[in-house]
């Protein structure tokens, strides 16, 4: 199911007109709420998953008969690949996607995100924190080995969360400095005309969970 944060945020009237872009989209539950917003004229679900793309395709001819359902588009691929017209992006979403990609990739897509948003579009991406109990248990348990290499004191789950064949984690905690320093390695500055503000929240499995929102202010 999405958020309660992730549900305002793609429903909200304030959004500029134009497309909503989600970026590992899952199996719909992402662009069916998309799909009831006024702003968008199109909604794009990517997902390398081909049962999520079918799925989603599956949602989209259903809905075909109501306006809502006329403007989802799947596209399966990887979201390093996908390319999106400049400017035209009201809302971009990457909610927990950013654990799957290295510090380079997650520069490149957020640098890539940065150039589809239109003047008041905006990126709502999420994350695990490296805090908090839960966070604390996995340290104590020995389940939290520390990444390397990279020299950003980044941690990522190991025994808990083997490896998938498909979609391996390459960090599942990040800092709120980290966040930042990733943003601003990929041009998202105020100097640059971006808005950046990141929330805390906790949820129900004890983890703290941080919610980045970005708008392109001009």
């Amino acid at each position: 199911p999405v958020s309660t944060e992730l549900a305002k945020f793609l429903t909200d009237p304030d959004l500029p007109p134009g497309s909503a872009v989600l970026l590992g989209s899952g199996d719909g539950a992402e662009p069916r709420v998309a799909s009831t917003s006024t702003r968008f004229s199109s909604v794009v679900a990517v997902d390398h998953s081909q049962l999520a793309m079918e799925r989603i395709r599956e949602m989209a001819q259903r809905l075909a008969r109501h306006p809502e359902g006329e403007h989802i588009t799947s596209v399966l691929g990887g979201v390093a690949a996908y390319k999106h017209p400049s400017g035209t992006a009201s809302a971009v979403v990457a909610s927990h996607l950013l654990e799957y990609l290295d510090g380079p990739a997650r520069e490149s897509l957020l640098k890539a995100i940065a150039g589809w948003l239109k003047p008041g579009g905006r990126l709502y991406a999420a994350v695990h924190l490296a805090a908090g109990q839960r966070f604390e248990d996995l340290l104590q348990y020995g389940n939290v080995a520390a990444a390397q290499g990279d020299g950003r004191g980044t941690v990522t789950i190991s025994q808990l969360v083997p490896p998938r064949p498909d979609a391996t984690q390459v960090q599942h905690f990040f800092t709120p400095d980290g966040i930042r320093q990733d943003l601003r390695r990929s041009g998202i500055t105020a100097a640059n005309g971006f808005a950046v503000r990141v929330e805390t929240l906790g949820t129900a499995a004890g983890f703290v969970e941080a919610i980045i929102l970005v708008t392109k202010l001009k």
